[in-house]
C-alpha cells in the first residue's frame, strides 16, 4: 500500500482523499433526493477524477496544487449535504422543485426557496473550518465560468469538470456550454479537455465501485 501511494497516487492526493471522505462522513446522505440525479458520492468521485486529469494536462507553469484541486472536486457538492442537514423541512420541497424544473440550475431554486444556495453555505463552512481559501473559493464560484478573481484556477477547474460530465449524462441540471475563455484560463484546448473526461469514463466500473464503497463507509 505504501509503495502504491508513493509511486502512483502521491501523498498529497491520498491525504486529500482521506480528508474529503472524512468531511463527507460528518453528514449523512439525505434519504430524499431529486429523481434522475447522479448519487452524491458517484458525482463527487467522477468530478475529482476529471479534475485530477485536467490538472495534470495543464501547462506546468499554470498548474495549481493537485491535491487541492482533487479535494475541490471531491467536495464540490458538499453544500447539498448541508442543505439537507440544516433545512430538513425545506429539503424535500427543493427536491420536488428541481424535478419539475430540470432546465434550471439548482442555485436558482435554492435561492428562491431559501435565500441561499448550496455553493454559498458550503463555502461558508469551509471558511469556518479554516480550510484553505482555494477550497472555499472553488465551492463558492464553481458555477461561474467567467470568474477570474483570486484562486480562479480552482473554481474554473470545478466548473469545467462539472460541465464536461453533464455533457456525458453525469450530474444534474441543464447541459451548459463551455466558453472558450474558460478553457483559455486553465490552458487547455477543448479537444484535450474532452480527451481527459473520456479517459476517466473508461474506468467507469472502478469509479462506480469506489463510489459505492464511500456510500457504505
Amino acid at each position: 500500500v505504501e509503495d502504491a501511494i508513493v509511486r502512483v497516487l502521491g501523498f498529497d492526493l491520498v491525504i486529500n482523499l482521506a480528508l474529503g471522505l472524512a468531511l463527507g462522513k460528518t453528514l449523512s446522505l439525505p434519504k430524499d433526493h431529486p429523481q434522475h440525479t447522479t448519487p452524491y458520492w458517484q458525482q463527487s468521485i467522477y468530478t475529482a477524477a476529471v479534475i485530477e486529469g485536467l490538472t495534470r494536462a495543464m501547462p506546468r507553469a499554470q498548474r495549481p496544487e493537485a491535491g487541492l484541486t482533487y479535494l475541490a472536486g471531491l467536495l464540490h457538492n458538499f453544500g447539498y449535504l448541508l442543505l439537507a442537514h440544516v433545512f430538513p423541512p425545506h429539503f424535500s420541497l427543493i427536491c420536488r422543485h428541481l424535478e419539475v424544473n430540470p432546465h434550471l440550475c439548482h442555485s436558482y431554486v435554492e435561492q428562491h426557496l431559501l435565500g441561499i444556495s448550496r455553493e454559498q453555505i458550503g463555502s461558508w463552512l469551509m471558511r469556518y473550518w479554516d480550510m484553505p481559501d482555494e477550497l472555499a473559493t472553488a465551492l463558492r464560484f464553481q458555477h461561474d465560468p467567467g470568474y477570474d478573481g483570486a484562486y480562479a484556477e480552482y473554481p474554473n477547474l470545478v466548473c469545467l469538470s462539472v460541465r464536461l460530465l453533464r455533457s456525458r449524462g453525469i450530474g444534474s441540471g441543464p447541459d451548459e456550454d463551455i466558453p472558450d475563455a474558460l478553457l483559455e484560463r486553465v490552458g487547455l484546448t477543448r479537444d484535450k479537455a474532452n480527451d481527459v473526461v473520456s479517459k476517466v469514463l473508461e474506468a467507469e466500473v472502478l469509479l462506480r465501485e469506489l463510489a459505492s464503497q464511500f456510500s457504505q463507509a
